[in-house]
């Protein structure tokens, strides 16, 4: 009889110190306009913000892409070349494993990026239209 009210004592205790070190985090409390209680973890609003920084930033766009390779000098040079010769368009390269992309432009609509494929498809045959996220800072105009 002696140990169970030491057992359960210690039960108690337990039960007690669980429960106050789950209230001790910082829980605000909000009530919306229906007039419930709402009690949310602050580790949920970092977390929403958490989700938030990891989505992909910019516009849905459209680029060309002019050449692929599994060789990054290559790749390199075919950027300078395509720079050299069209100096009025960005271009980039981009790793998508396995392969190194030069992509040019960074358009908004199909429309402008067709434009570009017109003009480079004499040099770079194998050039095609790709969509993607274009920041906005990158837009060509």
């Amino acid at each position: 009889m002696k140990h169970s009210k030491h057992i359960l004592l210690l039960v108690f205790c337990c039960c007690w110190a669980g429960s106050s070190s789950l209230f001790a985090q910082k829980t605000p409390v909000k009530q919306d306009t229906n007039g419930i209680t709402i009690i949310e973890d602050e580790r949920i609003a970092k977390l929403v913000q958490t989700h938030i920084g990891t989505q992909p930033r910019g516009v849905p766009g459209y680029r060309v892409q002019v050449f692929f390779t599994a060789k990054k000098a290559i790749a390199l040079d075919k950027k300078t070349i395509f720079m050299e010769k069209f100096p009025e368009f960005i271009a980039e390269v981009d790793y998508d494993d396995p392969h190194f992309k030069v992509v040019a432009g960074a358009f908004r609509f199909r429309i402008q990026a067709d434009k570009l494929l017109r003009l480079v498809r004499e040099e770079f045959p194998g050039s095609f239209i790709v969509t993607d996220n274009i920041p906005p800072a990158q837009l060509e105009q």
